[in-house]
């Protein structure tokens, strides 16, 4: 029987040191189980020192068979990796008796063997997204449909001959809340496919270095086995990334470190799809609302080759929305007759899907509320068998002021840019003359004679240029109208947002590609020549802009051509027409034409006065105006001044105010409105 030393490795490695040792211990191998593992992680002086008392020096100790007592040690549990972003854990049987369970999900037999033979009855039917509760989107579906859905509807033996390809990509782009997840969920329903991983795109990035690129290639670990194992008769993964734009961002866009994460994740997920070992039997999607912030070489053909924008619904994809959920109130007789869903649709313009469904929500709510009010009447044992709410054509009245479309009119702040109201003069003015001009530009955008226009409207300051646009834009009832304005642009940015010219410029790009979603928007950019940075009324017509990049891209802007049914109206703002005409920002360059508002003639001034109701009588606003021993009056401090000195002014016995001359005399003075001497 071979004898061995029973030390610790601490214990052995001090005999080599001290000079006196204790005589070892020993003990029969038969009757110590030690671990094969532990053999190997011996240290080359502990098997030096286990040989000089005769131990073999490689690491194989000879072991007797134990005996019957002694009770094996027990295997640890293995230890699993987490799961990839937009999976769900689940606890399976491991080991050999589990089979291929382990690795890849078993296909039910109907599943192996069914083709997309659904998707032909769809096809032959005429059938859209409707059916599966996604409305509006009819032509994205017959695009989806050619590229997605046929090559996989073909036999594999005909895709094998014509060397086809499968899509491998899609990105799904436009406004928030037009239904881009909803469609991204339902195409794994219609290409019988594993359900969808649907993975928020900062759940990706991770603060250990490699672990984000690790957690792309983990998405792709089930399609790869099946793949290994099934080859052509592999099920469809689809991985769904929603807000792809925050982990797929243009390689060098970011930081100095932030790039780094975001360019490696770039390349794993390019690798993944159109690599070397590219699959077949996945599907990608990716979903956001800012398709300018993808990297280039994600967009290319083998990659997101399919892009398909989702945009705001028509009047009848908003008809088909508004069915889908009014369909189960109209099922149970919950929605009243009166109800017309296809006026309902021409009153929703630039709503989304998603605002449909909050405008029905709201409408359900007055229902309620109306039920709950007439339920009072009914004693408590009589309450439950009160008719059920009925869903009215001016419950949706109401829920229209109450959920407005973010792509809608900004009213509010062009009601701003006029405080003092609008007030028309004869039809000789120059003033109406400009007005004249503007609504001809305005509808020649609204009959589709062009896609898109621009208009200067140049004046002294004060001489009413803001009011004049906003009032256009007000009156043109363009479903989307947005005001850009230097002084909210600034206060509106964040305090680490950079200079002042790349929050212009990054403003104005924004506010043109979202008037772009729109098939009819009109953009008023109200003093041009603050946003490019140089002095108002032509103070300096020598001198460069203080914002270039923002002159530039201005400039781009303008010139650039709207998408294929899509029109834009842009009315420009300036005291400063000279300086815009050298930096090539006026009519004859890339704006389309001009229009002068001059300051007020003295009897237009004393019109506008009596108009106001500041005066009383013509000849009371003709001394007031005479003061001011001026031969032109700009109207926005005229109004200003008569508002003032008409809040100073006491009220009459009649009980109405009107302007003392005192009042108007210090109220001159205040706002410094007469001539100088």
């Amino acid at each position: 029987m071979r004898r061995v030393i029973a030390h610790t490795h601490k214990h052995t490695s001090a005999l080599a040191l001290r000079a006196r040792i204790a005589p070892p211990r020993v003990v029969d191998v038969a009757h110590v189980d030690v671990p094969s593992r532990a053999v190997g992680q011996l240290s080359v002086t502990s098997l030096r020192s286990y040989a000089a008392f005769g131990v073999p020096a490689t690491g194989n100790v000879p072991r007797a068979p134990s005996s019957a007592g002694i009770e094996k040690p027990k295997p640890k549990p293995a230890v699993r990796a987490a799961a990839p972003p937009g999976t769900k854990v689940e606890l399976k049987k491991t080991g050999p008796a589990a089979g291929a369970g382990n690795t890849t999900p078993e296909v039910a037999d109907e599943a192996k063997s069914s083709s997309q033979a659904h998707l032909a009855r769809m096809f032959e039917d005429g059938s859209s997204f409707v059916e599966h509760g996604v409305g509006g989107l009819d032509k994205q579906f017959g695009d989806i449909f050619r590229r997605v859905f046929a090559s996989r509807m073909v036999n594999k033996d005909v895709a094998r001959r014509l060397g086809l390809q499968h899509v491998r990509g899609v990105l799904l782009y436009g406004p928030p809340g037009t239904g881009k997840t909803l469609v991204a969920r339902q195409l794994g329903k219609m290409l019988n496919a594993h359900p969808p991983k649907i993975v928020n795109g900062p759940e990706i990035l991770q603060k250990f270095v490699g672990q984000s690129e690790e957690n792309v290639r983990m998405l792709f670990e089930d399609a790869e086995k099946e793949a290994r194992q099934r080859g052509d008769n592999s099920k469809l993964h689809i991985i769904v990334f929603d807000e792809i734009d925050a982990v797929m961002k243009a390689r060098g866009s970011g930081g100095a470190t932030a790039s780094i994460v975001h360019d490696n994740v770039v390349n794993q997920l390019l690798t993944k799809l159109d690599g070397m070992n590219a699959l077949n039997n996945v599907l990608i999607v990716g979903i956001t609302n800012r398709k300018d912030l993808l990297d280039p070489a994600l967009l290319r053909p083998g990659r997101l080759e399919l892009q398909v924008e989702v945009g705001l619904p028509d009047a009848t994809g908003r008809a088909q929305i508004l069915r889908i959920h009014t369909d189960s109130m109209a099922k149970e007789g919950l929605l009243g007759e009166c109800v017309n869903v296809d006026d309902l649709a021409k009153e929703t313009v630039n709503y989304s899907g998603a605002e449909l469904k909050g405008l029905v929500t709201a409408a359900t709510s007055y229902a309620l509320t109306r039920h709950i009010k007439a339920s009072q009447t009914f004693a408590s044992d009589e309450a439950e068998s009160a008719e059920a709410p009925v869903v009215l054509m001016e419950d949706f009245m109401s829920a229209l002021t109450e959920v407005p479309p973010a792509m809608g009119a900004d009213a509010a702040t062009l009601e701003a840019m006029r405080p003092n109201g609008y007030f028309a003069l004869d039809d000789s003015s120059a003033h109406k003359h400009a007005e004249t001009s503007i609504k001809t530009f305005v509808k020649a955008l609204q009959d589709g004679t062009t896609d898109h226009m621009s208009c200067l409207i140049t004046g002294p300051p004060g001489s009413g240029k803001t009011a004049l646009a906003a009032t256009a834009a007000l009156e043109s009832d363009y479903p989307y109208v947005k005001v850009v304005r230097a002084d909210t642009v600034i206060a509106n940015a964040n305090a680490d947002a950079g200079t002042t010219d790349d929050v212009i410029t990054r403003s104005l790009k924004a506010s043109f590609e979202d008037a772009l979603k729109s098939t009819l928007s009109c953009l008023v950019i109200d003093a041009v020549e603050t946003l490019v940075g140089v002095a108002p009324g032509d103070a300096d017509e020598t001198r460069a802009p203080n914002h270039p990049k923002a002159t530039a891209t201005l400039s781009a802007l303008l010139q650039r051509k709207p998408p294929a049914g899509r029109h834009l109206l842009v009315l420009l703002t300036s005291s400063s027409p000279k300086t815009l005409k050298r930096l090539g920002l006026a009519a004859g360059g890339v704006v389309d034409g001009a229009v002068h508002v001059p300051e007020l003639a003295v009897d237009q001034a004393r019109d506008v006065l009596v108009a106001s109701g500041a005066f009383a009588s013509s000849t009371q606003a003709s001394s007031a105006v005479a003061s001011l021993n001026r031969t032109s009056v700009p109207i926005k401090p005229l109004l200003s001044t008569a508002r003032l000195a008409r809040a100073t002014s006491p009220e009459s016995p009649d009980g109405v105010r009107v302007v003392a001359p005192s009042a108007w005399a210090a109220c001159v003075d205040r706002t410094d409105l007469a001539a100088r001497a």
